[in-house]
């Protein structure tokens, strides 16, 4: 799922994680968690939008977000 921040910039979100666009690879992007640099987890995601790989290796526990009524997200 995509969402939209408040500040126009847009995550990926997957299983209560978020991620950013962090990169170009052959074929798609890497998407890497919003939550620091320490954190090893990242999506590999081709074009098209199809999942290639994922790597759970989060090193902190999932954030909360509420959900707004215009489809953004903000963490609570």
């Amino acid at each position: 799922m995509i969402t939209l921040q408040k500040n126009g910039k847009q995550y990926l979100m997957q299983d209560g994680f978020t991620f950013y666009r962090h990169k170009s690879v052959k074929g798609g992007f890497r998407w890497s968690c919003t939550h620091s640099s320490r954190c090893r987890a990242h999506l590999i995601v081709a074009d098209g939008w199809r999942l290639v790989r994922s790597v759970d290796l989060h090193n902190h526990e999932r954030p909360k977000y509420m959900a707004l009524a215009d489809g953004t997200y903000i963490k609570v």
